[in-house]
């Protein structure tokens, strides 16, 4: 019974990996035109265009949310979950943050390993979210603790790669304020044991925008970029997560030096 569920698991997690990363490979040869929008806001010229990588990157990532509903409805304990939906957060912008630098990038030989890493990463995510599923399993702890560290990982290649691409900042803001905000989510979620805590979640969202605003137009590298606002984030997660439960004040030492070290590393860098 154990050895059949593992192969259905298994064969889920091949579906749906393979679909996301078969998309993105043909992505390259398939030529469409490009369709140009200008919106004038209040006198403001807003030019948008859409080609065929917009629309994957809109719709690749919708299809991992899907797949990893429909994967965590076989779970045996998924009548438990309360909130089924929070688990295709992370394989959401999963599946997004591999398709950021394969819509810029040209090499062959870089494109095999962003997906090989890219798929890796994948499986991981959308195997850790199965195992949260059951609360009462040995596995939890872990999968939880590894979901925690890859969120923070992925907000950091998330604004390294939009840092790269030179994008305007009308588009800049809302793609990191947005991802910060989905991941502030489903950490806390994960880190207080079911609590959404929104208020904080979009508290945190703000000043992570703010740092983000006024370095967007000095001349920090993307490294460097990436590793200042990830200290921040870091660190008001730990201290959001301990000051509602009135813990000890010594917990939130871990979040602030960690905060340090991002940010010693942000200068060495």
């Amino acid at each position: 019974m154990g050895a059949q569920k593992s192969d259905s698991l298994l064969e889920k997690l091949s579906i749906i990996s393979a679909i996301i990363l078969l998309t993105y490979s043909v992505t390259s040869f398939v030529n469409m035109p490009e369709v140009e929008l200008d919106l004038n806001i209040l006198g403001a010229v807003w030019k948008f265009t859409f080609d065929l990588k917009t629309y994957i990157s809109i719709l690749v990532p919708a299809f991992a949310g899907v797949g990893a509903y429909w994967l965590i409805g076989t779970h045996p304990a998924h009548s438990e979950d309360l909130y089924p939906l929070q688990h295709c957060i992370l394989p959401t912008l999963t599946a997004w943050v591999i398709g950021l630098p394969l819509s810029q990038l040209s090499n062959d030989a870089t494109r095999w390993i962003i997906f090989a890493l890219g798929g890796t990463l994948l499986i991981v995510v959308l195997t850790a979210e199965y195992v949260v599923v059951d609360i009462k399993s040995e596995q939890h702890l872990l999968a939880s603790s590894l979901l925690k560290a890859l969120s923070m990982a992925m907000f950091f290649f998330v604004v390294f790669v939009i840092r790269m691409s030179g994008l305007r900042l009308y588009l800049f803001l809302p793609a990191i304020a947005l991802t910060g905000f989905f991941i502030l989510l489903r950490v806390f979620y994960l880190q207080t044991g079911g609590k959404w805590m929104l208020k904080w979640s979009f508290v945190i969202t703000i000043v992570i925008a703010q740092i983000a605003l006024g370095l967007h137009y000095l001349p920090v590298p993307p490294i460097s970029f990436g590793l200042i606002l990830l200290g921040p984030l870091y660190s008001l997660i730990d201290f959001a997560s301990v000051y509602p439960q009135k813990r000890s004040k010594e917990n939130t030492w871990v979040g602030l030096v960690m905060m340090l070290v991002f940010l010693l590393l942000a200068f060495v860098v």
